[in-house]
Order: structure tokens, then C-alpha cells, then sequence
């Protein structure tokens, strides 16, 4: 097995660096186009009339998320409350 360093940059070869670089664009594009193919299925599911939302609003909507508030949840929202202890 191969040790792994944590201490910096220095370590991996411009050889490695452009190989990691390389493997991260594919699945980038990889995920995009995933990510591209969700978003047609989800439009034709919800059909013509649904909302437009502004492209930030995924981003500010995880952002919100981060803070919960469990005074809006109903009974039923969270279920990990009825399960028993492990």
C-alpha cells in the first residue's frame, strides 16, 4: 500500500497533478451531464407550467438549510424520532 502524505503539494509529480486534474474534469463532465439529464426528466415530469426559480436558488436553498429549526417539523416529518435506541 502506498503512503499518502498530507503535508502539501510537494509531494505529488506535475505527471500526477495533470493525471488528477484530468480524472476530476472527465467526472465533472460526467456528473454535469448526469446532472443535465435529471434536470430534462424532472422539467418533463412537472410539465410546462411549473415555476422558473433563479439558478442561485439551490445554492441559498442549502445554505438555509444548514441551520434547522425543529419547531416547524410536524409529527410525522421525522421519523428517527419514533425509531428506539441502538
Amino acid at each position: 500500500m502506498q503512503h499518502v502524505s498530507c503535508g502539501g503539494h510537494s509531494d505529488m509529480t506535475q505527471e500526477g497533478r495533470d493525471g488528477l486534474a484530468s480524472l476530476l474534469k472527465k467526472r465533472f463532465a460526467d456528473v454535469d451531464t448526469h446532472i443535465q439529464h435529471l434536470s430534462l426528466a424532472y422539467s418533463l415530469a412537472i410539465g410546462p407550467n411549473a415555476p422558473q426559480w433563479p439558478d442561485d436558488s439551490v445554492e441559498n436553498h442549502d445554505q438555509d438549510s444548514d441551520i434547522s429549526d425543529d419547531s416547524e417539523e410536524g409529527p410525522d416529518e421525522d421519523i428517527t424520532r419514533t425509531l428506539p435506541p441502538p
